[in-house]
């Protein structure tokens, strides 16, 4: 009997197999950390002007 995995074992091999997943992902998570880096920025220049 061949043990399943948990679910993030299975997304992590699909991942780790396939580099067009694992770029997607970062660059989704790349663009999103900049899209909030430039909202807290702007917000904490409203505060001093």
């Amino acid at each position: 009997m061949e043990k399943q995995g948990t679910r993030f074992d299975r997304f992590h091999a699909r991942v780790k197999n396939n580099s067009g997943i694992a770029i997607l992902l970062l660059l989704g998570t790349a663009f999103i950390a900049l899209l909030v880096f430039s909202d807290v920025t702007r917000n904490l220049l409203g505060l001093f002007v």
